[in-house]
């Protein structure tokens, strides 16, 4: 069984028509929360976004142990967000670093997580289970220059977690991106059917093979330590972003040849091979 989890109202973001196309089962958004006479109902609404990280996360624990198994489950929270406010009852637990309010709101997202899992692993689907946690974009572009921009803005976590300890322990070497969370948990679980992924096997990938892609204003492909723009199917810009992260000098035209020539015909390829599949219909393998 599968479902989606946002704390919005239920037509915030267009997620809730997007799940049904995607063939998700179920979503539950503000509306079946509230609904649910276990939780507080619009008490835990924060006045903006919709219901606060800490009781989300706890209905979203106990519908889980609801489904059946197995299950693939998501949840988009929204507390850590822009006016970046926590609840009432906590404006004097989570101190403030000073810097920005943000921090406390991180805080309390952190909180919230922390009794998520107190919660999960009281359930008995908990070992058996694997948590991917991961972000939409960055949110500190307000207090550190290094996330701010196109190329920082999408500097996020991405953390696999498996009970059983059987995952490799610490930080992964390379480049990872969220279009790698597919094949790379797909392969880990022995999944032995032809697929359409264009991320990688971030556990299976050397490091000097690890790329990454995102399209926000413009194409933007990552490799190494560089990141390559593309605009009228030219390159236009080329920096070295773990050394000039605020992308001031443009390194176009004063790279080797081949290193250039070689990202721009990957980008290019990653370009073409997904836009075809999209008009074609193509990103999926239909198994009988």
């Amino acid at each position: 069984s599968t479902a989606f989890f946002h704390g919005a109202d239920n037509e915030s973001l267009g997620f809730n028509a997007f799940i049904k196309q995607a063939g998700v089962d179920r979503y539950f958004g503000k509306n079946e929360f509230v609904a649910d006479p276990r939780f507080g109902g619009m008490k835990e609404f924060d006045g903006k976004w919709g219901i606060w990280d800490e009781p989300f996360l706890q209905f979203f624990c106990a519908e889980l142990s609801e489904m059946p198994q197995p299950f693939m489950a998501s949840i988009f929270t929204l507390s850590s967000h822009h006016p970046f406010a926590v609840p009432e009852k906590y404006k004097d637990v989570f101190v403030d670093e000073g810097l920005h309010k943000l921090h406390k709101c991180i805080r309390y997202a952190d909180y919230s997580i922390k009794r998520f899992f107190e919660s999960a692993r009281k359930q008995p689907w908990f070992d058996n289970t694997i948590f991917i946690i991961t972000a939409d974009h960055a949110s500190s572009k307000r207090t550190h220059e290094v996330y701010f921009g196109e190329v920082g803005g999408f500097r996020i976590p991405i953390i696999f977690y498996d009970p059983s300890g059987e995952l490799p322990q610490g930080r992964q070497p390379g480049i990872v991106q969220q279009m790698d969370i597919m094949p790379t948990m797909l392969n880990y679980l022995g999944y032995d059917k032809p697929y359409i992924a264009f991320g990688k096997d971030v556990l299976n990938t050397p490091v000097e093979d690890m790329w990454a892609f995102n399209w926000d204003f413009y194409p933007q492909y990552f490799k190494g330590d560089y990141v390559m723009r593309m605009e009228n199917q030219q390159i236009s810009e080329i920096y070295n972003y773990k050394k000039d992260p605020l992308l001031k000098e443009n390194l176009k035209g004063k790279m080797p040849k081949d290193i250039e020539q070689d990202m721009f015909n990957h980008m290019c390829a990653l370009i073409q091979s997904y836009m075809q599949r999209m008009d074609k219909d193509e990103v999926s393998i239909k198994h009988e």
